[in-house]
């Protein structure tokens, strides 16, 4: 069982301010496959059911959500929400012969969520960087973005399923000379850090998988996300548990920060003066992205010459998170030391520089 030691919020210099971070964008997330033994009705309906338990806590990044009484009740009418499924051969290692790949509606899924004052994650997710050191009876090493052992397969099925994007280094001579497998096994930041620029992650994870003993397994985790370090333990006597625990650990945290809590009833007003736009397209493009952010509940747009507008925005929940957001897509940046400005009706106003085209956008 997972226990949360401590969540320190320490700086970590440079952590920020060296790396150039853009989300990743989550494909399916409303789309599940569930392992199946046969094409039976019976069989095919309890794997629909089990498909949108997947679905539900992918989307509002919430492991426990299906324990929330009025996502259950939907869960119970999962034909409801079912757009069409299809059987594919299994090709995970699966000991089932086929998989049931299940696709659900969008529209239906976010309003059930809503209705039930859950949040909702957003596709553009951070990227994760995970350093893992596996120690067993045996011998000790890093897991790389080319490994084959069966834990890595497990960690990354398990993030997929949760939907966060991971990547794990390719430890080549420029990784080999600056981490070594102390750095992880003690869970010390400070080489881990620089050797993770070149990566550019939103979010690095350290985890120590100590499987001497075969009988008490324990997982050491560190998750890495701007000004703050987050540490979890789990243990027990399978490494399949102990990755799911700690994947849901890390992956609840997260979502804590980026998902977009519909029971929030709290509204702000926030004007973002944005510069660097080359045309009209540009406008379109930052009018239909602000639009497209999960807290924005209004937007209008004034003052607008051929490089600079200024957008009116109400949002739900605080703007600290909203500001994390854009952030994390990465088509608005900062313009730094430039001032926070309050007007009378204390609305604050923030001067943005869209880089949209740099970005990929």
């Amino acid at each position: 069982m997972a226990r949360i030691l401590t969540i320190l919020c320490a700086v970590l210099l440079g952590f920020c301010s060296m790396m150039s971070t853009y989300a990743t964008v989550v494909p399916d997330l409303y789309s599940a496959s569930v392992p199946v033994t046969s094409q039976t009705d019976a069989v095919r309906n309890k794997a629909i059911t089990q498909a949108l338990q997947a679905v539900f806590v992918k989307v509002s990044g919430n492991s426990k959500i299906i324990s929330v009484s009025q996502i259950a009740s939907v869960i119970k009418n999962a034909q409801n929400y079912l757009i069409d499924y299809s059987y594919v051969q299994a090709t995970d290692g699966s000991t089932a012969p086929l998989m049931l790949q299940v696709n659900f509606n969008e529209s239906a899924i976010k309003q059930a969520l809503k209705s039930a004052g859950q949040s909702i994650w957003q596709a553009n997710r951070p990227l994760t960087l995970v350093w893992m050191v596996v120690k067993d009876a045996n011998t000790q090493y890093f897991v790389h973005e080319d490994s084959v052992q069966p834990i890595a397969t497990l960690f990354k099925q398990d993030m997929m399923a949760r939907g966060l994007p991971v990547v794990f280094p390719i430890f080549d001579l420029s990784d080999t000379l600056q981490v070594h497998a102390s750095d992880v096994t003690s869970l010390n930041p400070s080489a881990i850090i620089k050797a993770s620029t070149r990566y550019a992650p939103e979010a690095v994870l350290l985890v120590y998988i100590d499987a001497t003993n075969a009988s008490q397994i324990s997982g050491h985790w560190q998750l890495l996300i701007q000004n703050q370090k987050m540490r979890w333990e789990t243990d027990g006597n399978n490494i399949q548990t102990i990755l799911q625990t700690g994947v849901n650990d890390v992956t609840d945290a997260l979502a804590n920060r980026y998902a977009v809590s519909e029971s929030i009833a709290i509204s702000n007003q926030l004007t973002l003066v944005v510069s660097n736009l080359l045309g009209i397209s540009d406008y379109a493009h930052v009018m239909n992205y602000l639009n497209g952010v999960g807290s924005v509940t209004n937007l209008q747009s004034s003052n607008i010459t051929p490089d600079q507008a200024t957008f009116n925005l109400t949002i739900k929940g605080s703007v600290a998170a909203f500001l994390q957001t854009l952030h994390l897509d990465g088509q608005l940046k900062p313009v730094v030391n430039a001032p926070v400005q309050n007007t009378e009706d204390q609305v604050k106003t923030l001067e943005y520089q869209y880089v949209g085209n740099a970005a990929g956008g």
